[in-house]
């Protein structure tokens, strides 16, 4: 039976333009899957074309001295132990065992030499490559996700990074992995029940980054509250999503017990990760540092601590100190604050600082410059990650409403004033203001992205407030702020392309029909 045109009609059920649509829908996921890969493939490249071009010249250098030790030791079968120039040998956990465990790994197969660590760190960089273009293509189109993750590709410090023997490197690839497979998660259980598979897989990658960083305990909650989307409302969305937080946050643990466990029976008192917790209390309290870290030299060492040698009890020591510190004078500690964040979120030059330290072979002006388009980068990354965070949360005031009207201009004067903020050296303000605009996105895609960019900014700011700060501590933003950046991109994508859109996250109700 032909149509009145002379063409076959359509099969009953079969609408023409749906048909037309899915048959669209593919091509263009495969399009944005081969522009990941691509990308992934390139970073990769650069980044080994950087270790075998520079790689011999930098040794281990700061705490990636220890960090190649210690993953010499694990490589040879003798753990996590440290051997003294006497001769003894003492189990450790100053620092998180992750990331010398990771070293260690690969030594014990390809050898334990520097290099190979250094391919190691091209490996995460890469991988962060490909999980910033994933999160980009939920609030942006194809150039948008391409522009997002060539600027984690290309980054100066996340590029240069890749030749420091440092766990910054590893701590971004986690945290962009795990951000990308929370929304994944939510968008499936938006449709209805939680998958279990992708709720394990957030917490494995957040678990293997706690022990590479602990502080990263504290997005699993953040994580696993936005996996446990909810296709319904009140009481049961919210109790899934605290189900969600608690999940993630007992499989984090569950990955890091067997570690705990070792450091409770080899060493002199518990420690869940590393012992030096207490030392950075301590070490955050001293003015002299001026918000960065100063060495806890004889003079500094508190007179309780002075006999005390074993490793883990030293660092409750230290803590305990750096705690007393802060009672008797809490307002001069609070006055150390935005000197941490300064040092933390101004400074930002790390890969140059490192390669500096590690006695590189290149001239002072290169060092100089090398530096400036560091900082440089980060500011742009900074000020277009703000100005998505505006866009994406924008919303036309109803005429009479005056609430909608003031939250409108706060928006606007938060954007401002973080963008001058990033012209001088205060660009903390800025990092505060996008937590603020990110906290408060609308849209069920792009919320996740945006609400865990937020979350990790903000717990940056927490944790540097009450440690020490250094530049090295926020570059590991970087790819959560590329893929919320990439909603700066003007030409969002179609619904068409987006496919389905899912119920929206800690937000109102989508209306449909």
């Amino acid at each position: 039976m032909t149509s009145a045109a002379g063409g076959q009609s359509p099969r009953a059920g079969v609408v023409p333009c749906q048909a037309t649509n899915a048959l669209s829908e593919m091509p263009e996921r495969e399009v944005l899957l081969r522009d990941g890969v691509a990308l992934t493939a390139a970073a990769f490249l650069l980044r080994m074309a950087l270790v075998l071009a520079y790689g011999h010249d930098v040794p281990p250098t700061d705490d990636g001295a220890f960090y190649h030790v210690v993953a010499e030791r694990i490589a040879r079968g003798e753990g996590y132990t440290w051997l003294w120039p006497d001769g003894v040998v003492t189990f450790a956990a100053h620092y998180p065992v992750g990331y010398a465990a990771l070293l260690g790994a690969a030594y014990a197969v390809l050898g334990a030499h520097p290099v190979v660590a250094l391919g190691v760190n091209a490996v995460l960089g890469a991988a962060a490559v490909f999980a910033t273009h994933r999160l980009a293509t939920r609030v942006t189109g194809r150039a948008g996700a391409l522009c997002a993750a060539a600027f984690v590709a290309l980054s100066p410090t996340l590029m240069g990074y890749t030749l420091a023997i440092m766990t910054e490197g590893a701590v971004a690839a986690g945290l962009v992995l795990g951000t990308w497979f929370t929304v994944r998660c939510a968008e499936q259980a938006a449709r209805g029940s939680l998958p279990t598979r992708e709720v394990i897989l957030i917490g494995l990658t957040l678990g293997l980054t706690t022990l590479v960083r602990p502080q990263s305990l504290l997005m699993a909650p953040v994580l696993g509250a936005l996996a446990a989307a909810s296709p319904l409302r009140g009481a049961t969305a919210l109790w899934r999503r605290g189900a969600g937080a608690v999940a993630v946050t007992v499989l984090c643990l569950v990955v890091c017990a067997p570690w705990t466990i070792r450091n409770c029976s080899r060493m002199d008192r518990c420690a869940f990760v590393s012992a030096n917790g207490g030392w950075n209390l301590l070490i955050g309290t001293f003015p002299e540092g001026e918000g960065a870290f100063v060495p806890i030299v004889e003079h500094r060492v508190p007179e309780a601590c002075r006999e005390v040698f074993g490793e883990a009890e030293k660092d409750a020591c230290f803590g305990a100190a750096g705690r007393e510190r802060i009672a008797g004078d809490p307002v001069g500690w609070l006055s150390l604050v935005p000197a941490k964040w300064r040092m933390t979120f101004d400074f930002t030059a790390s890969a140059s600082s490192y390669l500096s330290a590690a006695k590189l072979p290149w001239p002072e002006a290169v060092e100089r410059n090398v530096s400036t388009v560091e900082i440089g980068a980060r500011r742009l990354l900074v000020a277009l990650a703000l100005f998505a965070a505006w866009r994406a949360g924008r919303s036309r005031p109803a005429p009479g409403g005056a609430w909608e009207r003031v939250r409108h201009l706060g928006r606007g004067a938060l954007l401002v004033g973080g963008v001058m903020s990033l012209l001088g050296a205060v660009s903390w303000f800025a990092h505060i203001a996008f937590v603020w605009l990110g906290a408060t996105v609308q849209g069920s895609l792009r919320r996740p992205v945006f609400l865990a960019a937020a979350a990790a900014v903000a717990i940056t700011l927490l944790v540097h407030a009450v440690f020490f700060g250094a530049g090295r501590y926020s570059m590991v933003l970087e790819p959560l702020l590329a893929g919320a950046a990439a909603a700066a991109w003007p030409r969002a994508r179609r619904a068409a392309d987006r496919g389905p859109e899912p119920a929206a996250l800690f937000d109102t109700p989508i209306r449909t029909g």
